[in-house]
């Protein structure tokens, strides 16, 4: 009668493991603050949330493949961007105090977003674009096709300081930033980048507009007024070079 109940047993087991397939293999938390760190440059605080993506989380063009994921929310200290400047002789300081949070998928570790965003709304900065209109301004130079499944060779704070460098519009000057590390189809080739959005420029912060989508930007002194409606910098910063692969505006 034992060998009956313990056969009974191992089959409702197995019946039930093939049913529910196991759960992707979870970091810690530990884990993902060392992992926040090192792809960010940033200092990461203690006790990261625990949750499954929302669609609203995800990026407009991964909404599918993200939302529902277990994910981590990472805060970093509070403080000011520190990036170097080159020549560094007169260096701008951060405008804004900066309160930057990630979301990391806890089985991988892979980065989602990064994002430091105004307590308060500033009535002057014009609505986030729409997913639709977001995936729309992206796709007419390069097509997003996954996260990057190894950490990048350049941090974010490596890439902010190519933007401030020989990017388009300072860092600096910004009242809200986000980071994306994502891989891109782009002339052809496929490469993981950094997609840096710098939100709420004021409209003096460059001399003429960036140049067309894919050609390289150049160093631009500051200074002249801009058009109302440039209030919204993007750049592609190779994320294992730090070549700064081409900007945009809205």
């Amino acid at each position: 009668m034992t060998t009956v109940f313990r056969l009974l047993f191992i089959v409702l087991a197995c019946s039930a493991y093939a049913g529910d397939p196991p759960r992707e293999t979870q970091q810690t938390a530990g884990q993902i603050l060392s992992t926040a760190a090192k792809i960010t440059g940033l200092d990461a605080l203690p006790e990261p949330a625990f949750a499954p993506l929302t669609e609203g989380q995800t990026i407009p063009f991964l909404i599918k493949q993200l939302t529902g994921k277990d994910a981590f929310t990472v805060k970093f200290r509070s403080e000011p961007l520190k990036l170097w400047q080159d020549p560094p002789e007169q260096p701008d300081k951060d405008q804004f105090p900066r309160n930057f949070v990630g979301l990391f998928l806890a089985g991988s570790g892979q980065l989602v977003s990064i994002n430091s965003r105004l307590a308060e709304k500033d009535p002057l900065m014009g609505p986030e674009p729409s997913p639709s209109d977001a995936e729309k301004q992206i796709k007419g130079w390069c097509e997003i096709s996954g996260l990057p499944s190894k950490p990048p060779k350049v941090s974010f704070t490596d890439a902010l300081n190519r933007v401030l460098n020989v990017g388009v519009a300072s860092p600096f000057l910004a009242r809200e930033i986000s980071g994306l590390y994502v891989m891109v189809s782009m002339r052809g080739e496929t490469r993981a980048v950094w997609i840096i959005t710098l939100r709420g420029m004021p409209h003096f912060s460059l001399s003429n507009p960036p140049e067309p989508p894919g050609m390289s930007p150049k160093p631009r002194p500051q200074g002249t007024p801009y058009p109302e409606q440039y209030s919204e910098f993007r750049n592609i910063v190779d994320a294992s070079t730090g070549e700064c692969l081409g900007a945009s505006s809205n």
